[in-house]
C-alpha cells in the first residue's frame, strides 16, 4: 500500500450534494483506506508548487486563486497501485466534457477544470504530494474541527 493525496476542490467542498456523493464513494474503502481528512486553507505558494507543471498556462493564475481562496478538504489515502488506477478510473477525466458517463467528475464536476476532486495519479506522485502537503497540514488522522 502506498500514499496518495486527495483534495476536495472548492467546487465540491462547498456543494453539499457533491461533497456527500464523493464522500459516499470514498467511505466505501473497497480497496483503499482513508488515513486522514481535514479542512485546510492552502497558501498560494503551496498551490503553485503543487501545480508547478501547469505554470505558464493561461489559466494558471486563476487556478492558484481558485484553490487558495477558501479552505478545502485535504486528505491522505493508502492504496495499491491497482486500486489507485481503479479510483482514478471511477473519478474520470480531468476535463468534464471528456469524462465518461457515471464518473464522479461527470456527476459532480461543473465544467472545464472545475472537476471536483484531486487524486494523485500514480504512486510516485502520491508520495511526493503527500510529502509536500505534510509540511503544511497534518495528514495522519481524520479531523473536521
Amino acid at each position: 500500500m502506498a500514499d496518495a493525496l486527495l483534495i476536495f476542490k472548492p467546487d465540491s467542498a462547498y456543494r453539499l450534494a457533491a461533497r456527500a456523493g464523493i464522500w459516499g464513494w470514498l467511505a466505501s474503502e473497497r480497496d483503499w483506506n482513508v488515513e486522514s481528512l481535514e479542512w485546510f486553507q492552502p497558501p498560494a505558494s503551496l498551490i503553485e508548487s503543487h501545480y508547478d507543471f501547469l505554470q505558464g498556462r493561461p489559466f494558471f493564475p486563476w487556478l492558484v486563486d481558485f484553490m487558495s481562496a477558501l479552505p478545502v478538504v485535504v486528505g491522505r489515502i493508502t492504496a495499491s497501485e491497482e486500486s489507485l488506477k481503479q479510483m482514478r478510473y471511477e473519478l474520470g477525466e480531468t476535463q468534464i466534457a471528456k469524462s465518461r458517463p457515471g464518473s464522479l467528475r461527470e456527476r459532480y464536476g461543473i465544467h472545464g477544470g472545475l472537476n471536483c476532486l484531486h487524486l494523485s495519479d500514480a504512486l510516485e506522485t502520491g508520495a511526493a504530494e503527500v510529502k509536500r502537503w505534510s509540511d503544511f497540514v497534518q495528514l495522519d488522522q481524520v479531523r473536521f474541527a
